[in-house]
Parts: C-alpha cells; structure tokens; sequence
C-alpha cells in the first residue's frame, strides 16, 4: 500500500477564475507563490510553483474567449505591475 505524503501549510489564495471550456477552477496564491487548479467540486488536480523572479505578487486571474489564461502582478516601488498571458494549448 503507497502512502501519499502530504506537506502541511497555510495556503492564502489572491484570486480564482473558472475555465468555463474545461469546468476547472484556477486559484493564484500570492504569498505561496503557488496556481493551484481544481475540478468543479474544487478537489486539487495539480499544484504548480510560480517562479518569485516572475510572479513577485500573483494578485489576479482571468480566461478570455479563446481560453486563454491571464496572471497579473501587482507592483511595488522599484516594479511594475504587469499581466502575463499563458496561450490555451488543445
């Protein structure tokens, strides 16, 4: 029998967006620096880091019509914020 290790912390999720093609909810942690993508019934299907020298403050998230997902960042003193926009691959 396998065991699932599970590594315990407090996730404070910024933002969620529903991909309407694919029924998943996408939630963006800011200070996790983690998107975490869920099925409908929000159970977790995958987990994936976001680089900190890329996503210094994940803050929002958005599909548009051809599904493609959009992250944004909020700024500080010395950076802009900006969006990122990840293309829908079939």
């Amino acid at each position: 029998m396998k065991r699932r290790l599970k590594k315990k912390f407090e996730f404070r999720p910024s933002a969620f967006a529903k991909n309407e093609r694919t029924n998943e909810w996408f939630i963006v942690a800011s200070i996790n620096k983690l998107l975490v993508v869920t099925d409908s019934a929000f159970k977790v299907k995958g987990v994936y880091p976001l680089n900190p020298a890329v996503f210094l403050q994940p803050e929002g998230l958005a599909f548009d019509n051809q599904n493609n997902l959009y992250i944004s960042n909020e700024g500080d003193e010395i950076t802009p914020g900006n969006v990122h926009k990840f293309v829908f691959k079939k």
